[in-house]
């Protein structure tokens, strides 16, 4: 009788638990007209699962992994709307990169990657093609109970916020020397056998549509774990390429970045984020690259920056900004080299 009570009080607390975590899911896409508030509640949600790590208690850890879940769920789901997904990821992104190295914030910070790998890997955006909305205004549709096909379209606010978040979660793995999820990993090998044996093309998902966006995932795993492992050998040997110098590296991420930038499409918000991509793909490679570069090498850079800008200044203030920024980000690597 006593484990039976037992049992009784462990599944209703569980259930009071799973109710918080809604509640709080749904708070954080309601606050989003006044920014204080909504800080602060994205605080309160960061220390709700930073207490719960801090607990010596498996119970108020499988909260904390729950909560994490939920919101890993929905930062990947096709109907979460911009701006809710934008309130989730900025408290993932928070947890893979703490301020402080606690118990709990280190906890945390594993629970964050292994459940957001498992599920990105679970998601569709490996397996389907991801396309970019033509309407922006569609964020608030309703889910709809049967579909012959589902949409699997996103804004471009999407697949930017989806791309931090995975730059980050490669960044963090690496790091803490975790491993990447064999899904994404094998897609990853896949596209840089591609870039390295100069056989990557701009259709290089082979969906049958130049415009899928999941390419440019995979792009910013990659300059994620470029940053998080520093090195180009470490970096091969992570996603299970062979190895070659970093020289050749640099070389052939540079020439499939003028090939990216030189076969623009024509749909030019895919064009905005994959340019922003390039520039900071070359850029992360530069980081892990030794010795000195040569003149006709940098004057390569230069006219890849310089494409990059003058497409930027035809672009919307804050595509122009997040392009003049990488853009910067890659002449000050060039400088440091």
């Amino acid at each position: 009788a006593a484990k039976r009570d037992d049992q009784i009080i462990q599944s209703s607390v569980s259930t009071e638990m799973m109710h918080q975590h809604h509640v709080l899911v749904r708070w954080m896409h309601l606050s989003q007209s006044n920014p204080l508030s909504n800080e602060l509640l994205l605080r309160a949600v960061q220390s709700r699962i930073l207490s719960s790590c801090s607990a010596d208690d498996q119970n108020w850890n499988h909260d904390a992994s729950n909560l994490i879940a939920l919101m890993s769920q929905l930062a990947f789901h096709q109907e979460t709307d911009s701006p809710h997904r934008r309130n989730i990821s900025i408290v993932l992104m928070r947890l893979l990169t703490p301020a402080t190295h606690s118990r709990a914030s280190e906890l945390a910070k594993s629970l964050t990657i292994e459940v957001l790998w498992r599920e990105f890997a679970g998601s569709n955006l490996l397996s389907h093609s991801v396309l970019l909305s033509s309407n922006e205004s569609r964020r608030k549709r309703k889910r709809k109970r049967s579909q012959n096909k589902p949409d699997e379209s996103f804004s471009s606010s999407d697949i930017q916020i989806m791309c931090c978040v995975l730059e980050s979660l490669a960044s963090a793995a690496c790091t803490s020397q975790l491993e990447i999820n064999a899904v994404a990993r094998e897609k990853i090998k896949s596209l840089w056998e591609g870039i390295l044996t100069c056989q990557a093309k701009i259709s290089d998902m082979k969906s049958g549509d130049e415009n899928d966006c999941r390419k440019l995932l995979l792009l910013s795993i990659s300059i994620g774990l470029l940053k998080g492992t520093s090195n180009v050998v470490n970096f091969l040997r992570v996603i299970g390429v062979s190895e070659c110098s970093a020289t050749i590296f640099m070389e052939k991420a540079l020439l499939y970045s003028e090939a990216q930038v030189g076969a623009m499409t024509g749909d030019e918000i895919y064009n905005s984020l994959a340019f922003n991509l390039c520039s900071s793909l070359v850029g992360a490679a530069l980081k892990c690259t030794d010795g000195e570069l040569s003149e006709s090498f940098v004057s390569r850079i230069g006219k890849l920056a310089k494409c990059i800008c003058n497409f930027a200044v035809s672009k919307s203030s804050i595509e122009a900004i997040s392009l003049q920024r990488s853009v910067v980000q890659l002449v000050c690597n060039v400088g440091i080299q």
